[in-house]
C-alpha cells in the first residue's frame, strides 16, 4: 500500500535527522504490540509489567485524544518522557504516528534521582545502583 509506505518514508526521514524513533498505530489493538522504542530507558522500563501497562494506557490515551482532536499532542508519558503523537490521514489510511519521548534538561541534571525513583516505583534494582557497587 502506497499510503503506508510514505509513511514509512517519513518516519524513516525524521529518525535520520533527529535519531529518534516513531511508530505508527492505525488501531487501539496496535498499541500492545507497539513498544517499537529502541531506546535503551523504554526498554529497561518495560521489563516491568507494571510499567508496560501504564505505557499501553498512556499511549492509549493520547493515540484517542490525536485521533478525536485531529491535532498534534505533546505529552508527558508515566515515566516522564517527553513525547508526541501525530494524527495522520492518508486517503483510506488512518492512524497516529508516535514519537519517542526525550527527557527535559532538569531530568538529566537530577538524573539519579530520577532513575531511583522510578526503580522503586517499578520494583526493579535501578542501573545505577549496579555501576555504584562495583
Amino acid at each position: 500500500m502506497k499510503e503506508l509506505q510514505a509513511i514509512d518514508k517519513v518516519i524513516e526521514a525524521y529518525y535520520d535527522i533527529t535519531g529518534l524513533h516513531s511508530y505508527f498505530i492505525q488501531s487501539k489493538n496496535d498499541i500492545t504490540d507497539s513498544a517499537k522504542e529502541r531506546n535503551f530507558f523504554c526498554k529497561c522500563l518495560k521489563t516491568s509489567a507494571s510499567a508496560l501497562k501504564q505505557c499501553d494506557e498512556c499511549t492509549v490515551e493520547n493515540y484517542t485524544m490525536a485521533l478525536e482532536s485531529k491535532k498534534v499532542q505533546t505529552y508527558s508519558c508515566h515515566a516522564g518522557l517527553v513525547k508526541w503523537s501525530v494524527p495522520v490521514r492518508i486517503n483510506e489510511v488512518t492512524g497516529v504516528i508516535i514519537s519517542e519521548g526525550v527527557i527535559s534538561k532538569r531530568q538529566v541534571e537530577e538524573s539519579e534521582d530520577w532513575i531511583n525513583y522510578l526503580a522503586e516505583k517499578y520494583n526493579k534494582r535501578s542501573h545505577f545502583e549496579d555501576l555504584t557497587e562495583r
